[in-house]
């Protein structure tokens, strides 16, 4: 693979996901599922089959003998239940705040796409105190498709008025990374460390966003 700082030298545009990357939020939605379940009487599957993907997505798989409306009842309460633990959990990774702060400062326009609810996301940023650094906002309350259809990254790259080739995106997921690929964009993988395929546009993967700053035009720290 060539260097990847000449490669990333265009980019002027970084578009995050949320949870896994900017934020621990696993455990909480982990646990709002089993309050879920637990409700419903059913065995829902292990979460670590359903991170990454929107919840309605989830409830549609899992509870599709309830009727549309059952379902959207269900899906409401397991945002809700996610919401609860959400405000008062310590979610926050280490370096979060400092890195978008830093990209923000260094003139860079910053997106965020993730498969989350609207007030999930919301919620968020309120605790990072960084709603204001972010261009662009969407969420899976905005979209049709889910990851890995490239979707939500292409509405965020459009709305800042960007070719995909000028944007980095920053994902921890398979369905992620196949979705901000899909879309032509290049990707970098945190956090999450597992066999991803190869590509073009992929960067490998990084330990912590800091090591992804460094990545960038000028060397960002």
């Amino acid at each position: 693979m060539s260097n990847p700082v000449s490669n990333l030298s265009s980019i002027n545009a970084v578009v995050f996901d949320m949870d896994g990357v900017l934020v621990d939020t696993s455990p909480c939605h982990e646990k709002a599922y089993d309050r879920l379940w637990s409700k419903l009487g059913l065995r829902g599957p292990k979460y670590e089959q359903l991170a990454g993907r929107s919840t309605k997505e989830v409830i549609k798989q899992v509870c599709g003998h309830f009727t549309p409306s059952e379902r959207h009842k269900w899906v409401t309460y397991k945002q809700n239940e996610a919401l609860k633990l959400l405000r008062s959990a310590d979610i926050i990774f280490p370096d979060t705040v400092s890195t978008l702060k830093t990209l923000h400062g260094a003139g860079f326009k910053l997106a965020l796409a993730t498969s989350a609810s609207r007030p999930s996301a919301s919620l968020v940023l309120e605790r990072l105190g960084a709603a204001e650094w972010f261009d662009i906002v969407i969420t899976a309350d905005d979209v049709e498709k889910a990851k890995p259809d490239p979707e939500i990254f292409i509405r965020a790259i459009q709305t800042l008025g960007l070719e995909p080739s000028k944007t980095l995106i920053i994902e921890d997921s398979r369905a992620g990374i196949e979705s901000g690929l899909a879309c032509g964009a290049k990707v970098i993988n945190v956090r999450h460390r597992a066999n991803f395929i190869e590509h073009g546009n992929f960067y490998g993967f990084h330990e912590n966003l800091n090591e992804v700053t460094q990545l960038l035009p000028g060397g960002v720290s």
